[in-house]
Formats: C-alpha cells, sequence, structure tokens
C-alpha cells in the first residue's frame, strides 16, 4: 500500500511541475512517424488550449483521444469534464519542431484505443511539402510530366518526395509512389533501377495474392492491412514483370 501511495505521490508531483514548468506547445498539427498518427492543438477564444489524437495501428486498428492541455498534460476523460468516468492523463515533452507524447495512466488510455493501437511517440510538424496536400501536389505534378511522356522529370520528382518526405508518409503510400517511381523509369529505358526501386517494395517478396495472404517470409498482414495493400501489390507485380521482360529481351 504504501508503495502505491509513493507512486502515486511521485506521479502527481511529476504532472505538477510539468504543468507550471513546460514550455508552452505551438498551436498546429503535428504528424507521428510513417503517417500513423495525428496530434493538433488548438486555443480557443478564451485562449484554452485543447488537444486531439488520432492514430492508426494494425488491422485499422485506430485511437482517439481529446481534451484539454495544461502546460505539458494532456488530460481527456472525467478530469476534462466529458463526463467519462476516468481520466487519461498524457505527457507532452515539446521540443523543437516535435512533442513526444507519453500516457501516463496507461489503463485508462487504453480505453481511447483498439487493441492493436496506441498513440505514444514523438510528433512532428511537416514541412509545407511534405503535408498530405503537398504530397498530393507533387504526385499529381509527377503524373501530369508522366502523361507529357517527360519520363526522366517524373522520376526525379518522386524520388525527391520520397527522400524527403518519407517520414510523414505511411508504407502503403510509400509502394504507391515506387510504383509510379519504377514506371517512370521504365519508360526512361531505366529498367534495372526500376527493378531495385520496386525491391524496396513489401510485395516484391512474394509472388502472387496467394502467398501474400499466406505470410510468407516477413509479408504476413491482417486481414484489414491486406484488403488496402492488395491492389498495390498487384501493381508491384505487374511492373515488376515488365522491367523484368525488357531486361530479358536486351531492351
Amino acid at each position: 500500500m504504501r508503495h502505491h501511495l509513493l507512486t502515486f505521490a511521485f506521479m502527481f508531483a511529476t504532472m505538477s511541475l510539468a504543468e507550471a514548468a513546460s514550455p508552452e506547445i505551438p498551436p498546429g498539427q503535428y504528424v507521428r512517424e510513417g503517417d500513423s498518427g495525428t496530434l493538433t492543438i488548438r486555443k480557443d477564444e478564451q485562449n484554452r488550449r485543447t488537444f486531439e489524437i488520432k492514430s492508426i495501428g494494425a488491422n485499422c486498428h485506430v485511437c482517439g483521444v481529446s481534451g484539454q492541455v495544461r502546460g505539458a498534460i494532456g488530460r481527456a476523460g472525467s478530469g476534462a469534464g466529458d463526463g467519462s468516468d476516468s481520466t487519461c492523463d498524457i505527457s507532452f515533452a515539446a521540443g523543437r519542431s516535435a512533442v513526444d507524447v507519453v500516457p501516463l495512466t496507461r489503463d485508462e488510455c487504453r480505453a481511447y484505443c483498439g487493441a492493436r493501437a496506441g498513440f505514444d511517440g514523438t510528433y512532428r510538424v511537416p514541412s509545407a511539402t511534405c503535408t498530405s496536400a503537398g504530397r498530393r501536389t507533387q504526385r499529381d505534378q509527377s503524373l501530369r510530366l508522366y502523361r507529357s511522356r517527360r519520363f526522366s522529370e517524373a522520376a526525379s520528382k518522386l524520388r525527391t518526395l520520397t527522400e524527403q518526405c518519407r517520414p510523414f508518409m505511411n508504407w502503403i503510400e510509400m509502394d504507391q509512389v515506387r510504383n509510379d517511381l519504377a514506371l517512370a523509369q521504365y519508360h526512361s529505358g531505366d529498367f534495372s533501377q526500376c527493378l531495385q526501386t520496386l525491391s524496396a517494395t513489401l510485395a516484391a517478396d512474394v509472388k502472387d495474392e496467394d502467398e501474400l495472404k499466406a505470410g510468407k517470409g516477413n509479408t504476413y498482414l491482417p486481414p484489414c492491412d491486406f484488403d488496402r495493400y492488395i491492389d498495390v501489390a498487384k501493381s508491384t507485380w505487374f511492373n515488376k514483370a515488365l522491367c523484368t521482360k525488357a531486361i530479358s529481351k536486351g531492351q
């Protein structure tokens, strides 16, 4: 009993210090590695700060938690006045263009997540180029170049996208872009580079849908992830066959 009281006292003291001393997190949207979650900080007309976290884990399991922010502590649940019976306290440690997010009352915070999802981690501010809108713009530009048969320019733009924005792209989007890049390289006559680009995709390690579904090697995907990825996988196999055939013909 004494141990639990000491633990609670330490947590309470840590939270009080954090609320009082931590630098204020600037309003805006922060993105977790691999586009696996977002943290949005807002200020209302009374200068009160609120947070909202959305994240996704394996098999499309998600987290969704929101509440008020005091200092470096976010609070959702009964302590935030939202009618919930328990309180989820979250530490927000602000750094340079990044926020480290850690649930302090882990059991209570689990109630906001599916079984295979969590929201802890480092959330960063993407550049304008690497926001979801910025990435769509770059892909649209590369598509226009591709349709104009300016394949080398399209490939260059897609390479830049993967190099600059990889931390803010999820694994499915990365493989979609790799397929776009591989096609541009194929039409540029760079068949070996096409295969090298596709070798980085998840689907490159299996030959067909049956092997992907069976989880050959390290490719096992839960059902929802499989459904989201299968069209990308089929594109990978088709493009890989194109480039392999071109090399075998000595084109």
